[in-house]
């Protein structure tokens, strides 16, 4: 501090001798200790004359490493650890203490306002660029956090911040290599290692490059999950077999029907529009409906289960 209480000299990371300019004081040894590239405190040594100096700025490193190894910032329960350190627990599924995932959770977002990225290159996988990245994403002003992860680059940032991010990537690494995995919104930061599972399931859905959400790939994976069951064709609602029965027979288009009307969210208007029938036709196709099936489209369950029984349907497409 100068002569009126101002920093005149920040500290690093790197043990330093400050002193106040224009006196004969000594000063102090001082720098700060850090723990996976976060600054957790710092130390100062105040030697009592100059002799000591040099053996303060060659004890201090060493004294650093003991702070952050010691149970005070390293354990599991305590508020002191990096958030890096957190991040990285939480991503590999550990239980933590809930005031270390209150106190990670507050420098992100509410639940449901995040999301979990993964990176990679498909066609340079190194330290150096994830570490760059790295990097690059701690200096960005947005609430985020940044690791390397089983070989990849983890990324938690709020939803808000989720295009600069994708940005940022985009600006450093070539389109061409870039592989990105994006989760569903993160609604529990304790249940972070889902989210984890989630975007890599993104990341891998293709070998190739691009970015890729769970989101847009759970329901068809989860279709067609259901689809290569073999006991899954014997659960359809029995609605399907039925009206392709009565429709082979009598030469009628009530399977088409049900499966436009289902599709178009119970909608009449939206059905006859599609099927290209005035409104009369479709009310009594939808009224034969009933009365073949005993569907119960005013039944959210129901209608529902014919849903999903029309797209894992061996004729419907997933």
């Amino acid at each position: 501090m100068d002569d009126e209480g101002k920093v005149s000299h920040d500290l690093s990371d790197r043990p330093q001798h400050l002193s106040i300019k224009d006196t004969n004081e000594i000063g102090c040894v001082a720098m700060y200790f850090c723990q996976d590239g976060e600054r957790l405190g710092f130390l100062m040594a105040f030697p009592e004359n100059t002799g000591q100096i040099p053996v303060c700025l060659c004890l201090e490193p060493l004294l650093s490493r003991c702070c952050v190894d010691a149970a005070e910032f390293a354990d599991r329960s305590s508020l002191r650890q990096s958030r890096y350190s957190v991040f990285t627990s939480l991503l590999a599924g550990e239980a933590l203490a809930p005031a270390v995932v209150e106190k990670f959770a507050a420098g992100i977002g509410d639940g449901g306002n995040a999301v979990l990225m993964i990176f990679h290159s498909v066609s340079i996988r190194n330290y150096t660029l994830h570490k760059m990245l790295i990097n690059e994403i701690r200096l960005l002003n947005v609430p985020c956090v940044a690791c390397e992860y089983e070989g990849r680059v983890a990324i938690l940032t709020a939803a808000a911040a989720e295009s600069e991010i994708v940005r940022l990537i985009f600006s450093r690494v070539e389109a061409s290599a870039v592989a990105l995995g994006i989760s569903m919104p993160v609604q529990n930061y304790g249940r972070l290692s889902v989210a984890y599972r989630q975007a890599l399931f993104a990341l891998n859905a293709s070998a190739g490059p691009g970015l890729r959400r769970c989101r847009d790939l759970a329901l068809p994976y989860l279709l067609r999950t259901l689809k290569e069951d073999e006991m899954s064709a014997h659960l359809l609602h029995p609605a399907l077999e039925i009206l392709k029965k009565y429709d082979g027979e009598n030469d009628t288009e009530l399977f088409e029907t049900l499966r436009a009307y289902v599709g178009t969210g119970c909608s009449q208007r939206d059905t006859a529009g599609l099927l290209h029938v005035h409104l009369n036709t479709l009310k009594y196709r939808l009224g034969r409906l009933r009365e073949l099936t005993g569907a119960d489209f005013k039944n959210q369950e129901e209608v529902f289960y014919l849903w999903l029984s029309l797209r894992i349907d061996a004729d419907a497409p997933v």
